[in-house]
């Protein structure tokens, strides 16, 4: 469990028509093309006279980072811009065109000809990214490994976010499991993480059920989810094996658990975790406990609230 900061302004999961997901896209051209197939959304344009893709106009800020992220998988593509996916600021733009075998980028002296190709197989699903940095760059990702990164940007009177076949005279299709996008910076997962609270003490639950008593401020809790809370709220009343304590440098630069270790606990294989070089622990495996059964009848599961 965590949340995405900043958020996505929009997420279209592609199991309905974009005709009836909410919130609806501004401008939706071949619906009579497209089809939900196992819970995908399926562009199937073979007409040379009308384009199937989706729009979303006039909400691009030119100087403001935009973020896009596509899961998709092409099928066909006749031309190197019959598929496409672009974001334009009513200024500047980029377009990636898309085929099966790679993703091309235009601009606007010499459209419709390719200013660079870059190999990459799309026949099978990827997850694109695009980034547009105001008017200045853009990146593209493709499962989140920086593939592009330029100024290739063309000159455009239209504001959109616009995804699919919208070249009218050509054909082309693809199968696409997610859209969505943020007006306002690139979205990073922050994942949530819990400690438990009892008799106003808090306590690990990162393989551990160690007494971290009353913090002094704001800082050190935060400091404490991080470090000695889980991610996983089931945690507590899973069957755990191993206990883990974290570690800190002293001023000598000695490396020490914050907690004193019962060697009467360890059944065997004592190991430091080296994680970094700011972020190692000693873990051992030991009889079987659950956390839940360590705690009293009255506790509270407390959550890290996400930056």
């Amino acid at each position: 469990m965590g949340a995405f900061k900043p958020a996505w302004d929009l997420e279209y999961d592609c199991s309905v028509l974009p005709n009836v997901a909410k919130p609806l896209w501004d401008n939706i051209t071949g619906i009579n093309l497209m089809s939900i197939v196992n819970g995908m959304l399926y562009i199937n344009d073979n007409s040379t006279t009308s384009p199937a893709g989706l729009e979303m106009k006039n909400i691009i800020n030119s100087k403001k980072i935009v973020t896009c992220e596509f899961n998709i998988k092409i099928v066909s593509s006749n031309i190197s811009y019959a598929l496409s996916i672009q974001i334009n600021d009513g200024e500047k733009g980029i377009m990636l065109g898309l085929e099966p075998t790679k993703i091309n980028i235009f601009n606007d002296d010499n459209f419709p000809q390719v200013t660079k190709s870059i190999d990459v197989d799309l026949t099978d699903f990827n997850t694109i990214k695009l980034i547009k940095y105001g008017q200045t760059k853009f990146q593209v990702y493709i499962n989140d490994i920086l593939i592009e990164e330029n100024n290739y940007l063309y000159n455009t009177n239209e504001n959109i976010v616009g995804i699919g076949a919208t070249a009218s005279k050509y054909t082309g299709s693809c199968y696409i499991k997610n859209i969505r996008y943020c007006l306002d910076g690139i979205p990073i997962y922050y994942p949530n993480s819990y400690l438990i609270n009892q008799n106003n003490n808090y306590y690990s639950t990162k393989s551990n059920f160690l007494n971290l008593g009353q913090p002094i401020d704001n800082i050190q809790l935060e400091n404490w989810y991080n470090k000695y809370g889980s991610g996983d709220v089931n945690i507590i009343t899973q069957n755990l094996n191993n206990k883990e304590f974290p570690m800190s440098k002293n001023e000598n630069g000695i490396w020490k658990t914050e907690f004193q270790l019962d060697m009467n606990d360890v059944t065997d294989n004592i190991e430091l975790v080296d994680i970094d070089e700011n972020n190692k622990s000693i873990k051992y495996n030991c009889n079987d406990y659950r956390i839940l059964d360590l705690c009293n009848d009255q506790f509270k599961l407390t959550m890290c609230k996400t930056k």
